[in-house]
Formats: structure tokens, sequence, C-alpha cells
């Protein structure tokens, strides 16, 4: 395959030919979630990232770990979450990089690790679950209301006691919701690494994905 070097212009105009809508993955801009949600699966990589010019709303394709193709993960348009950005001034401790706000059951609270448990819908992960294919993809930050939870993939999570400094925290297996610095071991358990505690109270969230044991 020819290498190119600089930019593809079209020479009758003097613009550039290749737009953000014609490469894999990457930043591009669209209309609408309409057009976002049309995306093909083989110009979808994980991460990737869209402006939607009508909301004026950013958006990252936050999947679990992607399989080999046919790479299902990436066609579902449920794993798209809107970015929010803090504001100047730099990033303070309760601070966070990307939130989604979803639908969750009242049982839910600030602190549980979620996963994705329908279309627009939360639950509290449980890792002890042989065969289980569920991935958690956030802690939960806040609850605007009873069943709504404002989840963070990535960033800091200021809702824990007494959480041991600089260990990493993983998805307990044995409690729905809940992390521990202990890891998992046992046949069929998933082991997830959620976060790094940086202080006694917050959890840095990073999201990995799991290992069946």
């Amino acid at each position: 395959m020819p290498l190119i070097a600089g930019k593809i212009v079209n020479l009758a105009v003097g613009v550039t030919s290749l737009k953000d809508g014609d490469h894999e993955g990457g930043w591009r801009r669209l209309d609408d979630t309409t057009a976002r949600d049309a995306i093909p699966v083989e110009a979808r990589k994980r991460g990737m990232v869209v402006y939607t010019n009508v909301d004026g709303k950013t958006w990252q394709l936050i999947t679990p770990a992607v399989t080999s193709p046919p790479q299902a993960e990436l066609g579902n348009n449920t794993y798209w979450t809107e970015v929010i950005s803090g504001g100047g001034g730099g990033v303070a401790p309760d601070d966070i990089l990307e939130s989604a706000t979803l639908m969750c059951p009242s049982g839910v609270a600030i602190g549980d690790v979620v996963s994705i448990a329908g279309s627009g819908i939360a639950n509290k992960t449980v890792s002890a679950v042989t065969g289980q294919t569920e991935e958690a993809f956030g802690i939960v930050r806040s609850k605007p209301t009873a069943t709504t939870c404002v989840i963070v993939p990535f960033g800091e999570v200021n809702a824990f006691g007494g959480l041991v400094v600089g260990d990493v925290y993983f998805s307990d297996p044995a409690v729905a919701g809940g992390i521990t610095n202990v890891a998992p071991s046992g046949t069929g358990v998933r082991s997830q690494v959620v976060g790094i505690a940086s202080t006694l109270t917050v959890l840095f969230v990073t999201i990995r994905p799991s290992v069946e044991l």
C-alpha cells in the first residue's frame, strides 16, 4: 500500500478532500445522533469521538473489550457516552473527565460498580457469575433522582471510606456493585480492575477488561 505524506488536496478548489467523516475511528463531526448511530461498524474504533451539531454534544464510544471480527460491541449504540468536560482552571479533586447519566434501579447507590443492563439502563455488577458476559462500565458518582445515576467510566469518584492509598481495586465478586483490593480468585469468577485509590475516600476510576478465572 502506498504511503501519502501531508494532506490530500483537491487542486480544482484548493481544499482538503479527505474530511473528518472519511476515515476509520478518530474524531468526526456529524449532524445528529441519528447520523452518529449510522456510522458503519467497519468505520468505528473503541474510544472514537463524535460531535453532533444539532445538540452541540460530544460523544465517545466506550465499549467493553472489543473482540476479533465481527466486533459486535462496536455496533452497539448504547455504548455512546456523552463527554462532559470540567471547567477551566485545572481539574479539581472531584472533577471528572467523562460521565453518563442512565436509568438505574433505586437500590443502586453512589459508589456502586455498574454494568449496562439494557438500553439506557445500568445496574450493579455481579462478578461471581460463571459464564457472565457483562462488563463493569463505570462507578456511580451521584444520583440526581432515585432512579437515575451519573456514572463515571474514567475519572475521580469521592464516595468511599478507608481505601488503601495506591492499591488497585477490583469489582467485588462477593458483593454486587462492591469493590475490593483483594484480587478475586476461584474458577468461574470474573476479575476486573475498576480503579486505584488516590486518597482514603477517592477512587480514580479506570475500568479495564475483565478476565474469567
